[in-house]
């Protein structure tokens, strides 16, 4: 069965009622751990960077946190570490995905299962991610690639400008953005995967939910484009709102996942099935005879 937009979110909001205490609070940890951990990290680029530009417009740097934080190497070891962070960011929303897919599933769930990935065999999360990332960028390199070596041809000299080659460029750069949204949706599932079938590995999880997207991506497309309003909510109240739009989002989204997957179907007709079975225990004239 396939739920509409209104239907999923209806859903959602119900399984939300009570709750929204634990996913805000698992939701600001994720961000408040991830921010602590990269904060002395991007500070160190930060000042690379702002060193950087001072020294190439001969620029004298006036100010002495620049001045004593900067240095003229590259600060290597902090882009790693941040990167490193970024990846373990990852399998934290991965628990905080878990525990909005307990809620769904009306099972026992707490804070504790925003670290629970982390026994799951979290490098596949990791690979899954760095997998699709690099679909996505090979789907968009021939249009970049043919738009840079038009702009460098046409600052030679003796170089006619050939408009051929800039459309041809954009048209690449189109298409491939048009199939980086394609494999963004079709991989959508990827991690719903993962999270319940342990035994699962990246690229199984990626094929599964290749095969399971199939006649949805429009559905989920428009599922996402519906928050819009919400996500200008979240600019006009200066961030706050994003403690019950991302909670809402995200248990949206499971919602879709467990209707593609037909689990919401099949816990819906085993309900139907156990009330006709007890129905006829239940009456006043069962009791009656009790």
């Amino acid at each position: 069965m396939k739920r509409t937009s209104k239907e999923l979110k209806r859903m959602s909001r119900q399984m939300l009622l009570g709750n929204y205490g634990l996913v805000a609070l698992a939701f600001f940890l994720c961000q408040a751990i991830v921010g602590l951990l990269t904060a002395p990290f991007e500070n160190q680029l930060s000042a690379y960077n702002q060193t950087f530009v001072f020294e190439s417009y001969g620029q004298q740097i006036v100010d002495t946190n620049i001045a004593s934080n900067g240095s003229t190497n590259y600060p290597i070891f902090a882009l790693i570490a941040v990167i490193i962070i970024s990846l373990l960011a990852i399998i934290l929303s991965a628990g905080n995905t878990k525990i909005h897919m307990d809620l769904a599933r009306k099972q026992k769930t707490g804070i504790g299962v925003l670290f629970s990935q982390f026994r799951c065999r979290p490098d596949r999360f990791i690979i899954s991610t760095v997998l699709v990332a690099l679909i996505t960028i090979l789907c968009i390199l021939p249009g970049i690639v043919c738009l840079f070596i038009s702009a460098l041809l046409e600052a030679l000299p003796k170089y006619n400008s050939f408009l051929g080659l800039w459309i041809a460029g954009g048209l690449l750069t189109a298409v491939g953005i048009f199939f980086t949204f394609f494999f963004a949706l079709r991989f959508s599932l990827v991690y719903y995967y993962l999270i319940d079938d342990t035994s699962l590995g990246a690229l199984g999880a990626m094929k599964e939910s290749f095969r399971t997207m199939k006649g949805h991506c429009g559905r989920k497309l428009y599922i996402l484009l519906s928050f819009i309003p919400m996500e200008l909510l979240i600019l006009l109240s200066f961030g706050i709102a994003i403690f019950w739009v991302q909670p809402y989002v995200c248990m949206t989204d499971v919602n879709f996942y467990l209707d593609v997957t037909g689990e919401l179907t099949r816990k819906e007709e085993e309900a139907r099935r156990l009330d006709e079975e007890m129905g006829p225990l239940m009456t006043d004239e069962y009791f009656k005879k009790e």
